[in-house]
């Protein structure tokens, strides 16, 4: 009780101390839950991730409340943190094992519409960006924009600076495609957002060249190739996906490189 006291007021290090003792005597599901849950909220996102998955491995009873609880909180968790798909992921287990959970569904529902909203502004950039419509592409990637500010999901924020630099690269905006690619390389530079990385780094790349600045470039292209490598290495050797264009670019389809 006194540890849920402290969390709900903010003292955070007392809400720790409490919960870590309760891990360390009686690692269950709720122990290590709520331990997950105080370090999500200081902000210590991949040690309460591993608590979480840690929790939900240890759970053997039928009862599907502590677990469904668990998905809860590592919603919020991945919702605070602005990475809506993961919070997607979540809120979909916690229905998946309580259909009734109102909570649960209701920000389902939420991230959802929020996903679906940038994925349409997206498609529509692209359809325009196609066109060469640039006006039309840019009100497309102003309202992508619009979108993530409020709702921030660092993936989509990422995305939405990195289509506005390449609606400025093709008006002929250097600087204006500079500040929206500096934007998005702070985003992503130490996040776990692999696709979201990519896509950045590689316009980077196309952006630097265009301009002149090989040493740049050739940096952006770089760090754009080990990511598609880091993501070919935690496929099986021989998988399909292993197969598809995306990891063709840098040689890593049938094997990996190191």
């Amino acid at each position: 009780m006194r540890a849920t006291i402290f969390q709900a007021s903010g003292r955070y290090d007392e809400a720790l101390a409490i919960r870590q003792y309760l891990t360390q005597t009686r690692p269950d599901i709720r122990s290590l839950g709520a331990e997950a849950s105080v370090r999500a909220e200081r902000g210590e996102i991949d040690e309460a991730e591993r608590l979480f998955v840690k929790a939900q491995q240890q759970y053997r009873d039928v009862s599907p409340f502590p677990v469904v609880w668990l998905y809860f909180q590592q919603g919020l968790m991945w919702m605070w943190e602005g990475n809506l798909e993961r919070a997607r992921v979540a809120f979909e287990a916690a229905c998946a094992r309580l259909p009734g959970y109102a909570a649960a569904q209701g920000h389902l529902a939420m991230v959802e519409a929020a996903l679906a909203r940038r994925e349409r502004a997206m498609a529509v950039f692209h359809r325009w960006m196609q066109a060469g419509d640039l006006e039309q592409a840019r009100n497309e990637a102003l309202r992508l924009h619009e979108f993530t500010a409020t709702a921030p999901d660092r993936p989509f924020l990422a995305l939405s600076h990195n289509v506005m630099a390449k609606v400025a690269i093709a008006a002929g905006k250097p600087q204006e495609a500079r500040d929206h690619l500096s934007q998005a390389v702070s985003i992503v530079r130490n996040a776990k957002l692999p696709l979201a990385a990519w896509r950045v780094y590689t316009t980077a790349a196309n952006f630097y060249e265009r301009v002149g600045d090989t040493k740049k470039a050739a940096k952006c292209r770089c760090r754009s190739d080990q990511i598609v490598r880091s993501l070919a290495n935690s496929l099986e050797i021989g998988a399909p996906l292993r197969s598809v264009p995306f990891f063709a670019r840098t040689g890593v389809g049938g094997h990996i490189n190191l």
